[in-house]
């Protein structure tokens, strides 16, 4: 077990190192089943469910600490107890809250939200480059400002006035606001690529990885959680092979 959950911590901690830090943390507590037993790698716990006929399963907490935009990173070991081979999918796994289910991401579900972030990144771009391009077209008009009044004399006679006032366009004006948006656009988009290599970079690691699993044979998978539910208190992970299902059951808490 420690050499097969070993290289598993390592590569999912990779993963978690590319995501961002936010401020309110969630904390994961574990609650342990009459046949699981509790047991650390590198001061990361594993939650051991090895007590079935035909399968074991054992589950490691990359963190139980975690920032609730991120999502939860935790790391999948299951044996094969039977003399045939089995197929182990992302279908195997079913993650559920107290305030409804969890998605279990794939690698092609993090390469997706790599060009999302790209498609949102161009997007928020061309708005900007509209908006400025609309600003810089009120700059480089011309503008006239009219006025009226009347004016009393001390005999009690009145005047009436009027007259306008006219300010060329302002071409520098007009430029300054265009270079300014361009600018703008472009950040916004190498933010939005910046983030799509993050994810694209981490695919391979935090997704889920299929398997066929040899006869009395162990495969190895990241297992990263899309984001809990906001009034979630109680996560459950079902895990199934050759009909047992391992169930690793978490209390989730704000951190105070």
């Amino acid at each position: 077990m420690g050499t097969s959950m070993r290289a598993l911590l390592i590569g999912v901690a990779l993963g978690v190192a590319a995501t961002s830090a936010a401020a309110k943390d969630l904390h994961l507590a574990a609650h342990l089943g009459p046949d699981q037993t509790l047991a650390y790698v590198e001061g990361k716990p594993v939650i051991q469910s090895e007590k079935m006929a035909h399968s074991g399963a054992a589950l490691l907490i990359q963190s139980e600490r975690f920032d609730p935009k991120q999502y939860p990173a935790l790391g999948l070991r299951v044996t094969n107890l039977t003399d045939l081979p089995v197929n182990f999918g992302p279908e195997s796994v079913v993650a559920t809250t107290d305030a409804g289910p969890v998605e279990i991401l794939t690698e092609g579900d993090i390469e997706a939200m790599a060009r999302d972030a790209v498609a949102r990144a161009n997007r928020a771009a061309t708005w900007m480059r509209i908006g400025a391009a609309l600003s810089a077209a009120g700059a480089s008009m011309p503008r006239t400002t009219t006025f009226s009044g009347s004016a009393f004399n001390s005999y009690g006679g009145s005047s009436f006035y009027s007259g306008a006032i006219s300010t060329p366009s302002n071409g520098a004006e007009s430029g300054a606001i265009l270079a300014n948006g361009a600018a703008q656009a472009e950040a916004a988009q190498a933010k939005g690529q910046a983030e799509a290599a993050q994810l694209s970079a981490a695919a391979e690691e935090r997704g889920f990885r299929p398997a066929t699993i040899a006869p009395h044979g162990e495969a190895t998978t990241a297992l990263t959680l899309g984001h809990l539910p906001k009034k979630a208190t109680l996560l459950k992970v079902a895990v199934t092979l050759n009909g047992e299902t391992h169930v690793f059951e978490f209390a989730v808490s704000p951190v105070s």
